[in-house]
């Protein structure tokens, strides 16, 4: 049987800028259902718990009758934010933005780049790391392999994975859509953490040189909550499958 290792070591990799003030840049990618957002959810827990970041910026946006990540503060968008800060039963350091799964008004309700510009704001002021957690980071995309731009100008999420790690500003995002991500999302994470994917986007991932053979023959096997790190810092992978 294959050993499963704790997940401790994995996220301590994921974080490890932060011990320099930096910011990094993580991604979990896996086919739906096999535990990649459960594991964002409790990543971002011990994030906040072992103060890896001051704040964390979350858009959950995707189920009308509960929110994926629990314990935060929810509003719809940052105007909203604005207009009602965290009371004191409220937590103020985890804000999970709900969007249209609040207002079901699909214009009225909050974009990946709202909340990353809304991290640009904060992280110039802030005592701490703030990190931007997008769920389902294809939802920031055009369809094709490029972020939503808004009036010609470079996108937030762009801004976010170019400057971001050296003013502190860190991103965690979730995605089953590996082919419709832009290069960014590859080329500057610091980490990928993969979960079961299928036998297409393991060859997506193959020709963007983003894992090697050996990583492909072992994806198809990982099980519901397994998942390996691919640390671009290190030569070879580590040989260890996680769960938490």
């Amino acid at each position: 049987m294959t050993q499963r290792h704790n997940p401790t070591e994995a996220l301590e990799a994921i974080t490890a800028a932060a011990k320099k003030g930096d910011g990094w840049r993580h991604l979990w990618l896996g086919t739906s259902g096999f535990g990649k957002t459960y594991a964002n959810n409790l990543f971002i827990k011990w994030v906040l718990r072992t103060r890896r970041a001051a704040l964390v910026l979350s858009l959950d946006d995707k189920n009308n009758f509960r929110a994926q990540y629990d314990g935060g503060t929810y509003r719809i968008n940052p105007d909203d934010l604005r207009a009602r800060q965290p009371t004191g039963s409220e937590p103020a350091n985890h804000i999970v933005f709900r969007g249209v799964a609040l207002t079901r008004k699909f214009n009225h309700g909050c974009s990946a780049s709202d909340v990353a510009r809304l991290g640009q704001d904060i992280v110039g002021v802030s005592q701490g790391l703030v990190v931007v957690n997008i769920d389902e980071l294809a939802d920031a995309t055009n369809g094709g392999q490029a972020w939503t731009r808004e009036d010609g100008a470079e996108s937030p999420i762009t801004q976010v994975y170019r400057k971001g790690r050296g003013v502190g500003l860190s991103i965690s995002a979730t995605t089953q859509l590996p082919q419709s991500l832009p290069r960014e999302a590859f080329g500057l994470s610091d980490t990928i953490a993969i979960f079961r994917l299928t036998g297409r986007e393991i060859a997506y991932l193959l020709k963007a040189k983003a894992i090697t053979d050996e990583l492909a023959a072992v994806i198809p096997t990982l099980q519901i909550g397994d998942f390996i790190l691919y640390d671009k810092n290190q030569v070879e992978w580590n040989g260890k499958i996680y769960r938490f």
